[in-house]
């Protein structure tokens, strides 16, 4: 898993404040599945800022830890990355949000992080990576446009980096004076392990067709053709999507 391969728990103890608890702002965060992921591994008392425009999804937010505590700030990163306490934070940390948003928000954002020389944690951004076994004719071609898909504008400041956008995130930090270390944090789905990963694999081939054909309408046939075989062979086949997690933190 990625969080052994980048060290995690070990960079994250060396991160910890010294004389106050961790004061962690969890972007995109969402009903709070990287809290519950992340928080175990951090060391000593915890104040999380889970922040999301998705009213709904922040009443979900919740944390089986004591150490843990939770706020909540319901805003628009679009629009409001400047209403955000990064001066104060120890850690600001996303999943699957790098891959959304634009080169001119991610510089914009890592700039604040990096005059507050605050450490970061970004995980699950997708990069590009996608191999189906076995492979069928029309593999490239969804691939190809689900690619041009990703780069649309999501909402954050003009067209997304999707999967670029890792890779540029170090160069920036590290032009920045911070130490990145990056490790890859594949999806791996097994048709044939269960219902579970069934059902997760029938998702992503209905996500990939419908991304292509929205990208290209007329391809639309042949992406259909391909997500109908796709299915034939979802109970046998599996698919990888690659996906990078970033850790960076201030040169000392």
């Amino acid at each position: 898993m990625a969080a052994q391969q980048l060290q995690l728990p070990a960079w994250l103890a060396a991160q910890r404040p010294r004389r106050a608890p961790w004061r962690i702002i969890d972007l995109g965060s969402g009903s709070g599945a990287n809290l519950r992921a992340l928080a175990p591994l951090l060391p000593g008392q915890q104040q999380w800022l889970l922040v999301d425009r998705d009213r709904v999804l922040l009443a979900d937010a919740h944390t089986g830890l004591a150490r843990a505590n939770t706020r909540t700030l319901r805003l628009d990163l679009a629009l409001e990355l400047d209403a955000l306490p990064i001066a104060r934070a120890s850690l600001v940390t996303a999943s699957a949000l790098l891959d959304l948003v634009s080169d001119s928000w991610l510089q914009c954002l890592l700039a604040v992080c990096m005059q507050a020389r605050v450490a970061l944690h970004f995980a699950l951004s997708v990069d590009g990576r996608q191999r189906w076994s076995p492979a069928l004719g029309g593999d490239a071609l969804v691939r190809r446009l689900f690619a041009q898909h990703q780069s649309q504008d999501k909402g954050l400041g003009g067209p997304a980096l999707g999967p670029r956008a890792p890779a540029r995130a170090a160069r920036l930090l590290r032009a920045g004076g911070y130490r990145v270390r990056t490790a890859p944090s594949d999806w791996w789905l097994d048709g044939s392990s269960g219902q579970a990963a069934l059902a997760m694999q029938r998702a992503m081939i209905d996500g990939l067709a419908d991304a292509a054909c929205e990208q290209q309408p007329g391809q639309a046939t042949a992406v259909r053709d391909w997500q109908a075989r796709r299915h034939a062979l979802a109970p046998h086949a599996t698919l990888r999507i690659g996906h990078i997690d970033l850790i960076a933190a201030p040169s000392r």
